[in-house]
């Protein structure tokens, strides 16, 4: 059925298919994985962000109240 030169032929082409598709699942993996990271990240960064603007605007709206309350105490 096959040639002498082609014995293994089909071994060696799925081996290398093999091969080429664990590159490109690795590949497909770590940039997921990366754009996981980076999506955990912002979100991260956002709340932070949102909670000290938070914390300003309650201090912005209630600043005689803790001045007053500042003066008090001393």
């Amino acid at each position: 059925m096959f040639k002498k030169n082609e014995d293994g032929a089909a071994l060696v082409l799925v081996l290398l298919l093999l091969l080429v598709g664990t590159v490109l699942v690795t590949a497909l993996a770590t940039t997921a994985r990366n754009h996981i990271n980076i999506a955990v990240h912002e979100e991260g960064m956002s709340k932070a962000f949102y909670n000290a603007d938070s914390g300003v605007e309650f201090v912005r709206v209630n600043i005689d109240d803790i001045i007053s309350e500042i003066k008090n105490r001393g």
